[in-house]
C-alpha cells in the first residue's frame, strides 16, 4: 500500500531559506555544540545544516518540511482564532 505523498503551502525550494529564519527568530534551534560550516567547506557537497548530515540538503529534509508545514498551520490557527473572538 503506497503513501500518498504530503503536500506542503509553502515552496520546498525555500525550505533552507525559511530554516535560517526560524533559526534567527529562535524558532527552531540547532543541537548543542552543532555549528553550521562556512563557504568553502560546503562548495560542492550536500549538507542538511539542520541536523548536521551530510547525506541530503536541508531543503531535502522531511522532518525539517514538516515543522515549517507545523509552524504555518499552527499560526492560520491562531489566525482563525483571534478573528473568531468578539471584542
Amino acid at each position: 500500500m503506497a503513501r500518498e505523498p504530503k503536500t506542503y503551502t509553502f515552496e520546498l525550494t525555500k525550505a533552507e531559506g525559511i530554516f535560517y529564519l526560524l533559526l534567527a527568530e529562535k524558532k527552531v534551534k540547532l543541537l548543542f555544540g552543532h555549528k553550521i560550516p562556512k563557504g568553502n567547506e560546503l562548495k560542492g557537497k550536500t549538507l542538511c545544516k539542520y541536523h548536521n548530515s551530510w547525506f541530503h540538503s536541508t531543503n531535502n529534509y522531511i522532518v525539517l518540511r514538516d515543522v515549517i508545514q507545523k509552524l504555518i498551520d499552527e499560526k492560520k490557527s491562531n489566525s482563525r482564532r483571534r478573528l473568531l473572538r468578539t471584542p
